[in-house]
């Protein structure tokens, strides 16, 4: 695969989510693209810039990507305001069926 970052590639850290969970993706540059090879069954990919302390990257995604659909970052607070936004409409078509 490969995954152009917006800031380049020289300030990501790749991760892909498999059966076996979250797992760092060793990267070669080539160009402005990083390229990777993404295992059969990978449901999820996240893109972060380099940690500053070691590990700080892994504790990120234990803490706030639970659950990220492919090419896309997961953020909790934007996630909660698309719930809350998706259960009013919910609502306000209920009332207006009944």
């Amino acid at each position: 695969m490969r995954y152009l970052a917006p800031d380049g590639p020289d300030n990501v850290e790749v991760y892909l989510q498999t059966a076996d969970g979250w797992q760092k993706v060793d990267t070669t540059v080539d160009g402005s693209y990083l390229k990777f090879t993404a295992p059969a069954g990978t449901t999820g990919l996240a893109a972060f810039p380099p940690a500053g302390k070691q590990g700080a990257a892994d504790r990120c995604l234990r803490r706030r990507c639970r659950s990220v659909d492919p090419g896309i970052g997961a953020d909790p607070q934007k996630r909660k305001a698309r719930k809350a936004k998706k259960a009013a409409k919910r609502q306000k078509r209920k009332r207006k069926n009944n």
